[in-house]
């Protein structure tokens, strides 16, 4: 099975998910890679704080 994609995103964090979704919405077709689970790392560590 041969799968294309318009763009790939790398990194499933708050940014890459972002990008991915506004992408997708306007009709292009993307792959979001992410090594572990998505927003694992540092934006699911952060919990929507912002350190000074």
């Amino acid at each position: 099975m041969n799968k294309t994609y318009d763009a790939i995103v790398i990194g499933g964090g708050v940014n890459g998910g972002a990008i991915a979704f506004n992408l997708a919405k306007r009709g292009i077709k993307v792959l979001l890679l992410e090594k572990d689970q998505l927003v694992s790392k540092a934006s699911g560590a952060a919990a929507g704080m912002l350190g000074a």
